[in-house]
């Protein structure tokens, strides 16, 4: 397990085999969470700790990533107050 995804789960309360086989809920939408993101992210920026990562589903995770063309780009600052409120 990735070093950050662990860090989350610790975080979230989740036991590491919780997560394998069963539906959880992406922090922003509901969606169900298929990755968890850094919200914070690039070559000198990243941290692995809870307070900057977020459980996404695929679509809010690529709107995330500015993949979805048409769409703007989810800005960090909103994926941080969902780290921070999770976290409190």
């Amino acid at each position: 397990m990735k070093k950050h995804v662990k860090n989350y789960h610790e975080r979230a309360g989740i036991s590491p085999g919780e997560w394998i086989g069963c539906e959880h809920r992406a922090e922003g939408c509901q969606n169900t969470a298929v990755d968890i993101h850094h919200v914070e992210f690039g070559r000198y920026a990243r941290s692995d700790e809870a307070e900057n990562l977020v459980a996404l589903c695929r679509y809010c995770h690529d709107l995330a990533h500015g993949k979805i063309i048409g769409l703007p780009q989810t800005p960090p600052v909103e994926l941080l107050l969902i780290a921070k409120e999770r976290c409190i």
